[in-house]
């Protein structure tokens, strides 16, 4: 009796142990607990104020919640799916966290010392500043993005042309002791702001509209800063999806994530051509290190020569 008492109870410790390591196992290849990179990310939500829905009412109906609930799920929602994808290159984190004072007050103070502003979106995808020609390339887009519409009078008639370019809320900013204390406290390599959510009906295809087969579009306007405040992202990650999804969470764990895993690219490209740049500069000072190799010509030749 007690032998088998024995043998039952090795077989549990074995089961036990055996689940343990698949625990760990899963565990491991979880981005949420590996760091695949040592730089730092805080993710900073929205403000509520940068919300635009034009579905708050089909959502409230089919989820049964109020407007400032949809409104908290989303902050929340939208914050974590950034952190998750965010984890397979960085140290991220949500400041989003309401339970913990201080965390609490240093939101507030972020949301006091930054502004926003419209600007035009720059497409920078496929060139490299590493490349002196992209370079030129790079900057000639720049300028002519700049160019304002002509709206005046011109040689006597009234000219008027219509701005058709893009635009994204930008953060900036405008306290100059905002980025030295949060270096100083968090140590991150980066600020993610995810300065505005949009949620719309897409009525530019006319043919749709008519139909009632129209799509909707979640817009996410965001903008990447380093420590020292430069802008190393910023845009609009946009998506469509359909008219008749109401679902919240299933509008976060699928257009949030899909929008997320877009910036996470964009990262990861912004880091190959720092690494581009930086092998660029080490070439360049080797090449400036290394002596000039001169023809050494001896006196008999030369008197030959002449």
């Amino acid at each position: 009796m007690q032998i088998a008492i024995m043998k039952i109870t090795f077989l549990l410790c074995l089961i036990l142990s055996l689940s343990s390591l698949t625990a760990q196992s899963e565990t491991i290849q979880n981005p949420d607990t590996v760091y695949h990179h040592e730089k730092g990310m805080m993710i900073i939500p929205f403000e509520k104020k940068m919300y635009r829905s034009q579905i708050d009412k089909e959502l409230a109906k089919e989820n049964e919640k109020n407007f400032p609930t949809i409104l908290s799920n989303f902050r929340n929602g939208i914050t974590y799916q950034f952190k998750y994808q965010m984890l397979y290159r960085y140290k991220a984190f949500s400041i989003f966290n309401l339970t913990v004072d201080s965390l609490r007050e240093d939101l507030e103070r972020i949301y006091a010392g930054i502004g926003y502003s419209y600007e035009v979106i720059i497409d920078t995808a496929g060139y490299s500043e590493a490349n002196p020609l992209e370079k030129i390339k790079l900057d000639k887009k720049i300028k002519a993005t700049k160019n304002e519409p002509v709206n005046g009078t011109i040689n006597g008639e009234i000219v008027s042309t219509r701005d058709t370019r893009k635009k994204y809320m930008k953060t900036a900013i405008k306290d100059t002791s905002l980025l030295p204390y949060l270096n100083e406290r968090y140590q991150c390599s980066y600020y993610l702001f995810i300065n505005e959510l949009d949620l719309m009906n897409d009525l530019s295809d006319i043919n749709a509209v008519s139909t009632g087969e129209w799509n909707r579009v979640v817009k996410i306007h965001y903008t990447v800063l380093n420590a020292k405040g430069k802008t190393i992202e910023s845009g609009i990650l946009e998506k469509s999806f359909p008219r008749d999804q109401n679902n919240i969470d299933k509008i976060i764990s699928e257009e949030f994530k899909a929008l997320a895993t877009k910036l996470r690219h964009k990262m990861s490209l912004h880091e190959q051509q720092q690494a581009m740049l930086i092998q660029e500069k080490d070439n360049k000072s080797l090449n400036e290190l290394k002596p000039i190799k001169r023809k050494i010509i001896s006196a008999k030749k030369r008197l030959k020569k002449n």
